[in-house]
């Protein structure tokens, strides 16, 4: 049998070797460290009721990791084939054995939930995730443009010390991205797929969870993106359009699963040279299922299913960094979000969201860091104003906003209008930490 397989080794052996391969990248992130309260015990970390997402700096009470292996398989003329890989981890703050075991028994028995990573088990509150595997091709229709298929981080737009990805459409699909039109800039064009889960009250595209044939609705996401559109000096312009359609089976379509289309649109005017630095203005709309996505930190992703054909919602976002001198560098951001729910109760969804990051930069490698964040909620029924305050001496591998990798000491305030935000008759929260973080 070993020598019937011979031949075919051989083929296989000459196919790779023929081609010009490079080395395999090694890319990711991480963030890991210990955070203690004040108060004692673990650290608690500060989160507006209803935010999507929390000013992070010295606010993070969870190690995460992205893992990525690139290989670029094939490279002639202007053609060439990568494949990208990545896998990702989340954890508690706990022990030095952490398993993906949920609470329960040791040996992960009587309620075990392996994916639950802030439940009160220390020893087994790891959760793994598959986050990318993709084939991209270049200029296989004579450009630059790149050809893809599979599991993708597609585009993202991220305020990364909100930790929000305001326009993010990852996930399983196929497209063309990067396809020139000159000086008018560049147009992309994805499919995606992403499968409603019925098990959460909010995915269950007609409120029942209960029926099989109402679970697991897929959806489907066509994404539309014209960018780097040019508008004077160092500014642009990038439009874009997702539309949202469940693809119903019979059965679901028997058991009169809701299936309204619904649409996000995007508009981002970038400004570069920006006092220093850089600014992004966004206006965002959306509606019927789509509408909840602009309270998420994914939006593009997570479509909420049921009759909400009444549902609108639409965001401002206002971001960027600005460096003063020499010494002095400062990210900001400021978020609005409004959704109108129609004729259900309450009527209306708000978040406001401003926050600084000041920093003074010592030297090449040390800086004092300053994070303010504001928060204003009122959403499903519940409001909360928060305010987080963070101050960090850390050193870095550079002395810009972005430079990483980063070790940092930190003490972080944080206050609520809510009495019992921290606990009974605890309005407020002190904690001290130390913490890494990295992206290569």
């Amino acid at each position: 049998m070993t020598a019937k397989w011979l031949p075919i080794s051989a083929a296989v052996i000459m196919a790779l070797g023929s081609a010009s391969a490079s080395a395999v990248e090694f890319h990711g992130y991480m963030r890991s460290g210990i955070g203690m309260n004040a108060d004692g015990g673990n650290q608690v970390c500060a989160q507006a009721a209803g935010a999507p997402t929390k000013y992070r700096l010295g606010n993070e009470c969870e190690s995460y990791f992205e893992l990525g292996l690139n290989q670029e398989l094939y490279n002639k003329g202007s053609k060439k084939f990568a494949l990208n890989t990545m896998i990702a981890a989340k954890s508690g703050n706990g022990n030095d054995w952490q398993d993906t075991r949920g609470p329960g028994d040791a040996d992960g028995t009587n309620g075990g939930h392996g994916d639950r990573i802030y439940d009160n088990n220390p020893w087994g509150n790891t959760a793994f995730a598959f986050r990318q595997a993709n084939i991209e091709a270049t200029g296989l229709f004579g450009g630059n443009e790149i050809t893809w298929a599979g599991k993708k981080y597609y585009q993202r737009h991220d305020i990364h010390w909100m930790d929000l990805y305001y326009w993010n459409t990852s996930g399983y699909g196929a497209g063309v991205e990067q396809i020139s039109v000159g000086k008018a800039g560049a147009i992309s064009a994805a499919v995606l797929r992403e499968v409603t889960d019925s098990g959460f009250g909010q995915y269950n595209l007609d409120n029942s969870g209960t029926a099989e044939s109402t679970k697991n609705v897929s959806v489907n996401n066509l994404d539309l993106r014209w960018a780097q559109i040019p508008l004077w000096t160092e500014a642009s312009l990038e439009l874009g359009v997702n539309y949202f359609m469940p693809s119903l089976t019979d059965a679901q379509d028997d058991n009169g699963v809701n299936d309204d289309k619904a649409v996000m649109l995007t508009g981002e005017y970038t400004q570069g040279n920006f006092f220093g630095g850089f600014n992004k203005f966004t206006l965002q709309y959306a509606d019927k299922g789509a509408a909840g996505q602009l309270f998420s930190n994914h939006a593009g992703s997570g479509f909420w299913g049921g009759d909400q054909s009444e549902r609108t919602s639409y965001r401002v976002i206002d971001w960027g960094t600005v460096a003063f001198n020499d010494k002095i560098e400062m990210g900001y951001s400021a978020v609005y979000a409004n959704m109108d729910r129609g004729n259900e109760s309450p009527d209306d969804n708000t978040w406001f969201s401003v926050g600084i990051r000041p920093m003074y930069k010592w030297d090449q490698v040390m800086k004092t860091v300053l994070e303010i964040g504001y928060d204003d909620t009122d959403v499903w029924g519940t409001k909360e104003k928060l305010q987080k305050y963070t101050v960090a001496q850390a050193w870095s591998a550079g002395n810009n906003i972005w430079a990483r990798p980063e070790l940092r000491a930190y003490v972080t305030y944080a206050t609520s209008d809510n009495d019992n935000k921290f606990g009974t008759g605890n309005s407020d929260n002190t904690s001290v930490g130390f913490q890494a973080e990295a992206w290569w």
